[in-house]
């Protein structure tokens, strides 16, 4: 089958001088960002170095599935692949630039446990953890306790804490 029209005129975003290709990345819309920086590696650092600002970013563990959602204003962006795919998720994130970075964990996340999660280092700069689940146990409870730095948030959804919970942080 033959397709109708002239076929429209391309020309390689890698033979633009620096600050044009910045300009052209910088008015491109997010999905196109995306596209252009999973291209190749060093398309991935020209748009690193664009600083494209986002509104936020939350990266969400339930079972064996992990989600990242990227909002911008006109877009939410979501992310999703298996568990044992998550180093490649989060570089994913260093593309953008976002003051706002939530971590959301379901209890009962599969084979991770919420100690495993925040021991990755590339998860440990949240602004807020998210702990949804039915029940969180004593253990689980104290393993994020633990971790908690001044500046950092701790909200629990959904969940019972233990109605004898006690911890020094």
């Amino acid at each position: 089958m033959e397709s109708i029209g002239p076929k429209p005129p391309t020309f390689p975003l890698r033979k633009l001088p620096f600050v044009a290709l910045r300009h052209v990345i910088q008015v491109m819309e997010m999905d196109e960002i995306v596209k252009t920086a999973i291209t190749s590696k060093y398309m991935k650092s020209i748009v690193k170095v664009c600083y494209i600002r986002i509104g936020s970013i939350e990266i969400s563990f339930s079972g064996e599935n992990t989600v990242i959602f990227v909002y911008n204003p006109d877009l939410i962006i979501c992310c999703g692949n298996k568990t044992k795919n998550i180093g490649q998720k989060t570089k994913f994130c260093d593309l953008f630039h976002s003051s706002q970075y939530s971590l959301v964990v379901f209890s009962g996340s599969g084979n991770w446990t919420t100690k495993d999660i925040l021991e990755i280092p590339e998860f440990q700069n949240f602004k807020v953890l998210y702990l949804y689940g039915v029940g969180f146990e004593k253990e689980e409870l104290d393993d994020v306790m633990e971790f908690r730095r001044k500046d950092q948030s701790l909200q629990i959804d959904r969940g019972m804490i233990p109605i004898d919970y006690t911890h020094p942080n």
